[in-house]
């Protein structure tokens, strides 16, 4: 092969590689895209049939389902929530809980 035949082959299979990651790009932002609006489907899907709530109030299924999509949260918030719902659990089983801490909230109610 000729240096311009080369250089041609080289052009080309950039041109290829480049085509090819920006169509897996794509493709994996259609994914994400169709992941997210089924996830507010769901989400819209379940508020219409669970009790009339203030609109503002998100409740611990859905603040938990968003923290799952954080990629950024750090593995401190992720210990924290596990200590608070260990803790939940805690009281549940009928150990006493200081009056300070205030009632505990059920991870199906909304926090307001």
């Amino acid at each position: 092969m000729t240096d311009a035949q080369v250089k041609t082959w080289f052009q080309n299979r950039r041109t290829k590689w480049r085509r090819q990651t920006a169509e897996e790009r794509e493709a994996e932002r259609q994914a994400a895209n169709r992941l997210m609006m089924s996830l507010q489907a769901e989400v819209v899907s379940k508020s219409i049939y669970d009790q009339t709530r203030d609109p503002l109030c998100i409740s611990n299924a859905s603040l938990h389902a968003l923290q799952t999509l954080q990629p950024w949260a750090t593995e401190s918030a992720a210990a924290a929530h596990a200590a608070a719902a260990a803790a939940a659990s805690h009281h549940q089983s009928g150990v006493d809980r200081p009056s300070f801490l205030g009632p505990p909230h059920s991870l199906s109610s909304p926090i307001c």
